[in-house]
C-alpha cells in the first residue's frame, strides 16, 4: 500500500511541466567544460593547500625539536640550529616548487 505522502508525489510527477526551451549540445558541452575545469582548479587549490600545510606542520616540529635539543644540549645549539634551518628552507623550496609545477 502506498503512504499518502507517495500518493500526492505520484501525482504531481503526472502533471504536465511547462515547455522549457531546448539547449543546444554545444552549450551544453561548454557548461560541462567550465564545470570540469571550475573542479580541477578547485582540486589544485586544496593541494597546493595541503602540501603548504603539512610543510608548515613539519617546519614547526623541526623547530619545536631544535628548542628541545639546544636545551638539553647548549653546546650543540649552533650545529642543531644549522641542521634545522636547511632543513625548514628546503621544505619552503619543495612547498614552492610543487604549487608552481601544479600551478598551470
Amino acid at each position: 500500500m502506498m503512504q499518502r505522502g507517495g500518493d500526492q508525489l505520484a501525482g504531481r510527477e503526472l502533471q504536465r511541466r511547462a515547455a522549457s526551451q531546448t539547449v543546444s549540445w554545444r552549450a551544453v558541452k561548454a557548461t560541462r567544460q567550465i564545470a570540469t575545469e571550475a573542479q580541477l582548479e578547485q582540486c589544485t587549490i586544496r593541494a597546493v593547500s595541503a602540501v603548504g600545510e603539512y610543510g608548515a606542520s613539519e617546519a614547526a616540529y623541526l623547530k619545536k625539536l631544535q628548542r628541545q635539543l639546544e636545551g638539553s644540549d647548549p653546546d650543540a645549539a649552533d650545529a642543531v640550529a644549522a641542521i634545522i634551518n636547511v632543513a625548514v628552507a628546503g621544505i619552503a623550496r619543495r612547498v614552492g616548487r610543487f604549487a608552481s609545477e601544479v600551478d598551470w
